[in-house]
């Protein structure tokens, strides 16, 4: 106050009283903290899920859905299956987002395909398969096709493979060491379309799968 010595503030400081706490009352704000943190969490949970087609396919097929801040992972059995899908968050901008179907069982170990551009967009890794590079005017521009020996490349020039893959151009098919991966360098805006991606998928790998 107004007119007091500096001898006197200093005692007022020194004379400082404890705080004093509620008890009740910290716990009742601990506990609302807790509940209102659970509360955000879910809600952001539900939310990133449901805008999020790759984790809604996941759901409707019944895959084991994760997913992590850099991406979304399905895994699980699919029509016989054994089926892996990533793909970037639903936060990925543009040049950022993939999604990648890969079976990783029924596949003939000995088949080596590629089939994708020539220069695939950087920022996934994607094997450099040593096989016959095919040359054939039905390959779609900017694209190439290399194969193991005795593999059958037409499917993919003339059939329904190469039809459907126009729509998620562009897209890559890599096949080797016992697996089939597909993968395009946009997401799908529907977990429909998602699907339809993941059958693409399990076609290439019947096509390309162990000999009987």
């Amino acid at each position: 106050k107004a007119g007091k010595t500096a001898s006197e503030v200093d005692q007022c400081i020194g004379r400082t009283p404890p705080a004093k706490l509620d008890p009740m009352k910290v716990a009742g704000v601990a506990v609302l903290v807790v509940v209102l943190g659970a509360v955000i969490v879910v809600g952001y949970r539900a939310t990133r899920r449901n805008l999020d087609p790759v984790a809604k396919a996941g759901q409707q097929l019944g895959l084991t859905v994760q997913q992590a801040r850099d991406k979304t992972t399905l895994s699980g059995e699919y029509k016989g299956f054994a089926l892996k899908v990533e793909a970037s968050p639903p936060e990925a901008g543009d040049g950022d987002a993939y999604v990648r179907a890969m079976v990783l069982s029924k596949v003939d170990p000995k088949t080596v395909v590629r089939f994708g551009p020539l220069a695939p967009p950087t920022g996934l890794d994607l094997p450099d398969l040593d096989a016959p590079e095919v040359s054939d005017a039905r390959l779609p521009e900017g694209y190439k096709l290399r194969l193991s020996a005795g593999t059958d490349g037409e499917p993919l020039l003339s059939g329904d493979i190469g039809f459907q893959l126009r729509a998620f151009d562009p897209a890559d098919i890599r096949v080797h060491d016992g697996m089939a991966a597909v993968t395009c360098w946009q997401v799908p805006s529907s977990p429909e379309k998602v699907v339809e991606f993941i059958d693409i998928a399990v076609v290439v790998a019947r096509q390309y799968g162990k000999a009987a």
